[in-house]
C-alpha cells in the first residue's frame, strides 16, 4: 500500500501547484489557505466508518508532497473496512497565467484518463493482479465555474480497485479531491464536491 501511496502522490504533484493569497472585495470574510481546514472538513458528509487521519502518518502531508508553505494542508479521511481514502487540498491562484494553465487541466480529458489509468494499473500490480484496461469515464459536472471529474475502476478475479479525481475552480480558488478505493461500495466524490463548492462560495475572493 505504501508503494501505491507514493504513486498517488506523484499524480497529485503533477498539478504543480503554487498558492497565494487573495484580496477581499465584499463584506464576506476573505478566503485564505488556512480556511481549507474548514472547507475540506467532510466528516459529516461521509459514512461513520470513515475517520479523519493525520496525513503525515501516511506520508501524504503538505511537507511530504513538497507543496510548500503557501499551499493548504492535505485533509485525509480513511475507511479501513472496506478500504477507501478520500483526500484533497486547496489552492488560491492570483496569477492569470497560472490560472490559465490550471483551467486547461480542467478541460483536458485525456490527461485525466491517463492519470487514473496509471493509478489503477499500479494498484493492480501491487496486488499481484494481471493488468487489464480499466473502465474510465470523464465528465464536467456543474460545480463551481469550471470542473473535471474522472472516475475509473478495475474489477477482476474478485479484485476491485477504484481511483477518482475531481478538480474544480470557483473564481481564483481551486479544489483538488481524490478517492482511492478497494470496494465498489465507495463514497462518490460528486456530492462531496458540491458541498465543498458551496462552502467556498461563502467567502470573498
Amino acid at each position: 500500500m505504501k508503494k501505491l501511496v507514493l504513486i498517488i502522490l506523484t499524480l497529485i504533484l503533477f498539478t504543480g501547484i503554487a498558492c497565494s493569497s487573495t484580496q477581499s472585495t465584499t463584506g464576506l470574510k476573505k478566503i485564505s489557505l488556512s480556511d481549507a481546514t474548514e472547507i475540506l472538513d467532510i466528516n459529516a458528509l461521509l459514512p461513520d466508518r470513515f475517520a479523519q487521519v493525520d496525513p503525515a502518518s501516511e506520508g501524504m502531508s503538505n511537507k511530504d508532497m513538497g507543496l510548500g508553505s503557501d499551499c493548504s494542508e492535505v485533509q485525509l479521511f480513511v475507511s479501513n473496512d472496506p478500504f477507501q481514502m478520500v483526500y484533497g487540498f486547496m489552492a488560491i491562484i492570483d496569477s492569470s497565467i497560472e490560472g490559465a494553465v490550471f483551467d486547461r487541466q480542467l478541460e483536458d480529458d485525456n490527461s485525466m484518463k491517463d492519470m487514473i489509468k496509471e493509478a489503477i494499473l499500479a494498484g493492480a500490480e501491487e496486488q499481484g493482479v494481471q493488468a487489464a484496461i480499466p473502465d474510465i469515464f470523464v465528465s464536467h459536472p456543474d460545480i463551481g465555474d469550471s470542473s473535471i471529474y474522472g472516475k475509473g475502476s478495475l474489477e477482476i478475479m474478485g479484485f476491485y480497485f477504484g481511483f477518482d479525481i475531481l478538480f474544480f475552480r470557483n473564481n481564483k480558488v481551486y479544489i483538488f479531491l481524490y478517492s482511492l478505493s478497494m470496494t465498489s461500495d465507495e463514497v462518490d466524490l460528486m456530492a462531496i464536491s458540491k458541498e465543498v463548492g458551496n462552502r467556498v462560495s461563502a467567502y470573498s475572493q
